[in-house]
């Protein structure tokens, strides 16, 4: 039996998404403007780690948003791109500041290979990422960045035509090492730079992954396929907005779809552990 299949039906409700919500939002805020420990006095909250309501928030998109800041990358859509996509790839912060912004492949090829060497973290602790059985994780990533920057011009002109983020979504998944979780992420940064900004779907569409499948499935709602989840992410964006908007106003990220996809995620794990059911792996000191 798979995890979806191991959760009851219904055993949480509207109210407990709204809590998970508003409280790790709390956490943020009060961490945020320098209040001292525990933030929360939600035992769940203070052992083990969640992520923001707010990706945004989040450090490896911090870190991310910053990088590209600190380019001027406005001025090339094409390397805007390339960025992007070579740091999902590997999707760890720190290379937002040792390597920082890219204008040559040859300069992120160099840096990964320095840090293979040397024994340095290459890829994210957060989520699994797979490679080729018979070469190097790395190397097989670095190629999957060469190929985009030898067809950058291709690639990017498909982002910029694309009128929605599922659209650029789709056409992201032919790009070499990109599946869904990925490309999802990747289309998620898009959004904020000038390649997806003019996106007309940012409240109507988003990439249901597993977890938020679950999260539905314990909310008792459609769940089954994209086009169940979809209507469901809607129907609770609307709960959102008239329940717990005013409780999200110290942040200046718009609450979109991508936050209720995204909640639904870390709802199932928060669930998971007060349903005894299993521990998320990573822990957080909140105490």
């Amino acid at each position: 039996m798979n995890r979806l299949e191991a959760i009851k039906f219904g055993h949480c409700s509207f109210k407990d998404l709204k809590y998970w919500i508003v409280e790790r939002h709390k956490i943020w805020h009060l961490k945020n403007i320098g209040e001292p420990k525990p933030w929360t006095k939600d035992p769940i909250f203070q052992r083990y780690k969640f992520c923001n309501v707010f990706r945004q928030l989040d450090k490896g998109t911090v870190a991310l948003t910053k990088m590209l800041e600190s380019a001027e990358y406005y001025s090339s859509l094409d390397l805007i791109f390339f960025n992007v996509i070579w740091y999902r790839l590997f999707n760890w912060h720190e290379h937002a500041t040792a390597l920082g912004f890219v204008n040559d492949y040859r300069a992120l090829e160099e840096y990964i290979m320095n840090r293979a060497k040397t024994g340095q973290q290459i890829f994210t602790s957060a989520h699994m990422t797979h490679g080729k059985f018979y070469e190097d994780k790395h190397v097989t990533y670095l190629k999957a960045c060469k190929q985009v920057w030898d067809n950058i011009d291709l690639y990017t002109k498909s982002i910029i035509n694309a009128g929605t983020m599922e659209e650029a979504f789709n056409e992201l998944l032919g790009l070499p090492m990109i599946g869904r979780f990925v490309g999802y992420e990747i289309v998620c940064d898009l959004r904020f730079t000038p390649l997806l900004d003019h996106a007309t779907d940012v409240l109507t569409w988003a990439n249901m992954g597993p977890g938020a499948q679950r999260g539905l499935k314990r909310l008792r709602m459609p769940h089954k396929n994209q086009s169940e989840g979809l209507k469901s992410m809607r129907k609770l964006w609307k709960k959102i907005m008239i329940s717990t908007i005013r409780h999200l106003m110290t942040t200046n990220w718009s609450f979109e779809l991508r936050e209720v996809e995204h909640s639904l995620c870390e709802l199932d794990k928060y669930q998971r552990v007060k349903m005894n059911e299993g521990k998320p792996r990573q822990k957080y000191c909140g105490i």
